[in-house]
């Protein structure tokens, strides 16, 4: 994980297409999703598809937690398709990944080189 994969979209030089408060908020934030015995399977499932229909997209899936004062978490269901499992994680200012403890890295696409 680095720090890169973290950042919220106005860090992306992206700016919402609209001024509501949630739009404003959701592009502070970085989207995440839950991973838990009821969500990890469907979770599992939609990125091993995404992987296999765009490959240089997302090649790992990278399970951790948020050690203290890594940020907040808001849950966010409602802005993406209904997700039930989406969050927006808003950073702590000083954030780095050394605030995240990695759980697994699973990778998504086979290795290419066996």
């Amino acid at each position: 994980m680095k720090d890169a994969d973290f950042k919220n979209h106005f860090e992306r030089d992206k700016t919402p297409e609209t001024n509501t408060c949630d739009e404003i908020c959701g592009f502070h934030g970085v989207s995440i999703e839950i991973w838990n015995d009821s969500s990890s399977k469907a979770l599992l499932e939609k990125y091993l598809y995404t992987a296999g229909i765009s490959p240089k997209h997302k090649n790992n899936l990278s399970v951790f937690k948020l050690k203290e004062n890594a940020g907040l978490v808001k849950h966010t269901p409602h802005q993406v398709e209904f997700n039930e499992y989406h969050y927006d994680f808003y950073k702590e200012d000083s954030f780095t990944v050394d605030r995240l403890e990695l759980i697994e890295m699973i990778p998504l696409i086979p290795n290419q080189d066996a």
